[in-house]
C-alpha cells in the first residue's frame, strides 16, 4: 500500500481504529512518513481539546443587531456601487451571462488588436513621387493628348522650316 491510499484512512484511525483495514495499519507500521503525519494529526486534535473559547462580551448581541440594521438602512454610495454589490451578492445567475460577455468583449477586442497590427504590416510602403514622374505618368496613359501633341508637332514643323 501507498501513502496516498492510507491517509484517507487517517480519519478513521483518530476517531474509529477498530474500523481501519488492517492493510493501512501494516503501512503505518512501515512508513516513517504518515506515522509522523499521524502524529501532527493527534497533537493538532489534542491542543483543540484544550482550546477555550473567548467569553462573550456583554451587549455583544445588541450591538450586533445594531450595527446590521445599520448597514442595511443605509444606501451604497452612488449607482456604480448599488451595481458593485448587485453584482457581487445579487442575482448570482447573471454572473456566467456576465461573464460570456467579458470573454466576447475580450475577444472582440484583442481580435480588432490583431487585425490591425495584421493590416499595419502588410500595407504597401509608398514612395513618393515627384511632379515631373507623375505629369509622364499622366501623360503616358492619355492618348488623346498624345495626338494633340503629335498635331501640334507637325503644324509648328512646317512652319519652323520656313524661318
Amino acid at each position: 500500500m501507498t501513502s496516498h491510499i492510507a491517509k484517507p484512512h487517517f480519519e478513521e484511525l483518530l476517531f474509529t481504529p477498530g474500523q481501519v483495514p488492517q492493510a493501512v495499519r501494516e503501512h503505518l507500521a512501515a512508513c516513517e512518513h504518515c506515522r509522523h503525519e499521524l502524529r501532527q494529526m493527534q497533537a493538532t486534535l489534542a491542543m483543540l481539546d484544550e482550546w477555550q473559547a473567548p467569553e462573550v462580551r456583554p451587549y455583544f448581541m445588541v450591538r450586533l443587531q445594531s450595527r446590521l440594521r445599520e448597514e442595511q438602512q443605509r444606501r451604497p454610495a452612488g449607482w456604480l456601487e448599488r451595481l458593485r454589490l448587485r453584482a457581487l451578492y445579487g442575482n448570482r445567475q447573471l454572473r456566467p451571462i456576465a461573464a460570456g460577455a467579458l470573454a466576447l468583449a475580450l475577444l472582440i477586442g484583442g481580435g480588432t488588436y490583431a487585425g490591425i497590427e495584421t493590416l499595419a504590416s502588410h500595407q504597401a510602403v509608398v514612395i513618393p513621387q515627384s511632379a515631373t514622374l507623375r505629369d509622364l505618368q499622366s501623360l503616358d496613359q492619355n492618348a488623346q493628348v498624345f495626338q494633340q501633341l503629335n498635331a501640334l508637332d507637325g503644324s509648328d514643323g512646317g512652319s519652323s522650316g520656313s524661318m
